[in-house]
C-alpha cells in the first residue's frame, strides 16, 4: 500500500501507482534527510519514526524535567495496548531518548499503522490537555476572583494575632516524657 505524505503548505511527496487513500492523517511532521518522519505534535517530546529499522523514538524537548519520562512511558504503554509496539520500551543511544520497536506485518505497512495510531493518540492527548488547562484556569480564577458567597469582606474576619492574645496561656503539660 503506497503512502502519500504532504509536508508544509504546498510541497508534497508522492509515489507512483497510488491507490485511493483509505485514511488521511493530519500531524505536524516533516521528513529528515535520512528518511525518518519527525512528528512534533507533543509539547514535551518529538516522536521520530525510523522506517528502515522499524523503530519509534521518543526524543524529549530540552529543559522539560522528570515529567517527560512519565509521558514517554505513558505513550509507550498506550501504543503497546493499541498493538503498535512489540516488546518493552528501550533506552536509546542518547540520554533521555527511548525507543519502541514496531510490530511487523506482511499485510499492512507498520509505518502507515504507526501514523494512523499516532494521530488518534494526539487527538486524545490534545483533548485531555485542553481539559487540564481549562481546569487549572478555573481553579486559579476561583482563588483570584471568588464568587460573592465564597468570600468575606475585608473586616469580617478577625486578625489572628488578636485571637491569640485573647486566649489564655497554657502551661506545658507532660505525659510519659512528652511535652504537649
Amino acid at each position: 500500500m503506497p503512502i502519500k505524505i504532504t509536508l508544509g503548505a504546498g510541497a508534497s511527496a508522492s509515489i507512483e501507482n497510488t491507490v485511493a487513500a483509505q485514511a488521511t492523517v493530519r500531524l505536524k511532521a516533516h521528513k529528515s534527510l535520512s528518511g525518518n518522519i519527525i512528528i512534533q505534535d507533543h509539547d514535551l517530546m518529538d516522536i521520530v519514526i525510523n522506517p528502515t529499522n522499524n523503530k519509534v523514538m521518543m526524543i524529549p524537548h530540552s529543559g522539560m524535567g522528570e515529567e517527560v519520562y512519565y509521558k514517554q512511558k505513558e505513550f509507550h504503554t498506550e501504543m503497546t495496548r493499541r498493538g503498535l509496539f512489540d516488546g518493552p520500551m528501550e533506552a536509546g543511544s542518547i540520554y533521555g531518548v527511548f525507543e519502541g520497536v514496531l510490530g511487523s506485518s506482511e499485510e499492512v505497512s507498520p509505518v502507515q499503522v504507526a501514523l494512523l495510531e499516532l494521530e488518534k493518540y494526539f487527538n486524545k492527548y490534545h483533548v485531555e490537555g485542553e481539559f487540564g488547562n481549562e481546569y487549572e484556569e478555573n481553579v486559579e480564577d476561583r482563588f483570584v476572583n471568588p464568587e460573592e458567597d465564597e468570600s468575606t469582606k475585608l473586616g469580617e474576619v478577625e486578625n489572628e494575632e488578636d485571637i491569640r492574645e485573647k486566649q489564655p496561656a497554657r502551661g506545658n503539660m507532660t505525659y510519659g516524657g512528652y511535652v504537649y
